[in-house]
């Protein structure tokens, strides 16, 4: 075997790699890694039904390595660098700590399940910071991640540019209000985040592929200063009843307003 893809043994307790295999090997509790050990690829969920401390040759902690993960805490050593995509997607952790070593987070790389409750980033770190709710890049101009679960309101920082790819996705919040220094909501930002309203300001210039679909959203205005509304961007928002498209929305995706069943009023310019 030379290529194992992410996420291929989800669900087994326990991985055993033959010693002649020239691409892989494993340790005694089973996690899966390159040969010299500086990428954690995977371990079966067993493995982390406990505390985990990720060994200190490894520089990558390799795409959905923890995914489904029970594990009550996770170490991460100052010898990685890189976290790649979904690399904590769906994991049982409630805090978990980013050293100053790390200088890339891969799309959803922090997206844990809803035990995370805490994330925080060494302060030397130079490229990424966090707060009690969330983390963003290091002069707060993006917003990647908002890890508290279940909150009724959240006020995005002045200042934020740009809303990240996944930053609220799966985050049961009502309520968040955007600032007037957004241009960018990247692609899935609020995807099934469980949203019942939402005002975009007129500073909004880019709304993302599904970057609003699946909630609960009631009435939504898309400024005139977007050019464009993504595919599938407001698709499965239910409670849909009101529509308004100002004048300047050159193009609206494919399915952008798809399964909104009740929506009765739309107001669309010339």
């Amino acid at each position: 075997v030379t290529k194992i893809a992410p996420d291929a043994f989800r669900g087994l307790e326990n991985i055993t790699i033959d010693e002649a295999n020239p691409v892989y090997t494993t340790d005694e509790q089973g996690a899966i890694y390159n040969k010299d050990k500086t990428i954690l690829y995977s371990a079966p969920c067993a493995v982390f039904a406990k505390d985990f401390v990720i060994p200190s040759t490894v520089t990558t902690i390799g795409e959905a390595a923890f995914y489904d993960s029970s594990s009550k805490s996770i170490t991460i050593p100052e010898s990685v660098t890189k976290i790649e995509d979904y690399a904590f997607s769906g994991n049982g952790v409630s805090t978990l700590h980013i050293p100053k070593s790390v200088t890339y987070l891969g799309v959803g790389a922090l997206n844990g399940d809803h035990y995370m409750q805490s994330i925080t980033i060494d302060s030397d770190n130079p490229m990424f910071t966090a707060d009690e709710n969330a983390v963003f890049n290091k002069d707060k101009t993006k917003i990647i991640r908002f890890f508290k679960f279940e909150v009724p309101s959240y006020e995005i920082p002045y200042g934020v540019v740009t809303i990240g790819e996944d930053a609220f996705a799966h985050r049961f919040i009502k309520s968040v209000t955007i600032p007037s220094t957004v241009t960018t909501i990247e692609e899935s930002a609020f995807d099934r985040s469980g949203l019942e309203s939402i005002v975009i300001p007129s500073s909004v210039t880019t709304l993302g592929r599904r970057a609003f679909a699946a909630n609960s959203i009631k009435e939504v205005t898309i400024p005139g200063s977007v050019e464009v509304i993504g595919e599938d961007c407001f698709i499965a928002n239910d409670e849909m009843t009101g529509l308004t498209i100002e004048e300047g929305v050159r193009e609206i995706g494919a399915g952008a307003f798809d399964s909104n069943g009740w929506l009765q009023i739309i107001t669309v310019p010339g």
